[in-house]
Parts: C-alpha cells; structure tokens; sequence
C-alpha cells in the first residue's frame, strides 16, 4: 500500500531574505526548507486557517438604563432594537469579537415634571425610536457593548417641546444576541 505525501515548505528567515523581504523569487530553493509528510498525519494535525476577518452581523439588543448628559441623570428608559453592522473576528483560537454597530429601536420614555422642567405635574410613559451607534464586545455566546443614542418622542405628542433630553444624546451598558453572522467579507 502505498501512501500518500505532502511536501510542506516553510520560508526560511534569514538577514538577506529580510533585505530582500518583497522581492523573494518562488523558485529560489535555497530561501525555503522542505518537510515530507503523509496525507493522514496533515489531515490529523493541521487546520484550515480563517482569513475571513470581518463579517456583517445582524441582531438585537438591549438597554436597561441611560446615562443621560446636561443636566446629569441615570434613567431606566428602557430600549430594545435591531442592530445591524460588521464584526471583527480576531483569530479562529480567540473567541473574543469586536462589532461596530448600528442600530434602531423603540424606548419607553419617563415625562414627569424633572424631564419638563416642571410643565407636566404626573408622570407620563411615552414611546420614542431611538437610533444609536455602538460597539459590541462578544465573548463566546456573550455580549455586552457600550452605546450612545437619541430618543425622538413623536411630534403628535403635545409634551414633546417640553422634554429636557430632546435631540441630546445618552449613553449606555447594551446586552446583546447575534441573530444572523456572515463570513462574506475579506480581510
């Protein structure tokens, strides 16, 4: 029975081929050293190399509460939405991932007389969309980001000019779940 073999050939550093870094011919033999192996011993040992680095990934997430800006304010305004954007995919050993996104989606907004300065005496819930921008940090099957959007109340609603944080920008912690992850897009 005869077996078969692979020729495996790795690039030999050296201070000339360092000179010579971009300029290295492929028949220059004497820059190279050669390994023989049988075909079951690479198929046992080796694994296919990932050089698809960056994939669009779309999902939702999660924003329990705000960090709201002038005047200083946390707030449980809750928000869900779709978010969509690219991941980076660090290396096929790590399963650390990082995610530039974009997202839209809908917030239950608080008005009581502190979010109007006072020209509404009860509290109100009111819906909002909310676009926001992130990233998204994934470690395993969890995620956690750091976001920042606005909440545009509807122009229908008659306390709308009332509202302090209107077209102001918060930040927030975001749990999030990948729906779809696709691995089209070259390093």
């Amino acid at each position: 029975v005869r077996k078969e073999l692979c020729v495996i050939r790795f690039l030999v550093d050296s201070r000339k081929i360092k000179k010579q870094r971009m300029n290295f011919k492929d028949d220059d033999v004497e820059n190279y050293k050669y390994f023989s192996i049988t075909k079951a011993q690479l198929d046992f040992k080796a694994v296919p190399a990932n050089l698809q680095h960056y994939s669009f990934t779309l999902g939702s997430v999660i924003s329990p509460l705000k960090l709201r800006l002038a005047p200083f304010d946390f707030s449980k305004d809750f928000t869900i939405g779709t978010t969509f954007g690219v991941k980076y995919i660090r290396s096929d050993d790590a399963p650390v991932c990082i995610s530039a996104l974009l997202g839209m989606g809908v917030s239950s907004v608080s008005l009581d007389s502190f979010y109007t300065a006072g020209k509404i005496r009860t509290r109100q819930e009111v819906l909002a969309f909310t676009p926001s921008i992130g990233v998204m940090f994934e470690f395993g099957n969890a995620q956690v980001g750091l976001f920042s959007g606005i909440d545009f109340l509807s122009s229908s609603n008659i306390n709308n000019d009332y509202y302090i944080y209107k077209n102001k920008p918060w930040i927030s912690i975001g749990l999030g779940y990948a729906i779809f992850s696709s691995s089209t897009m070259k390093k």
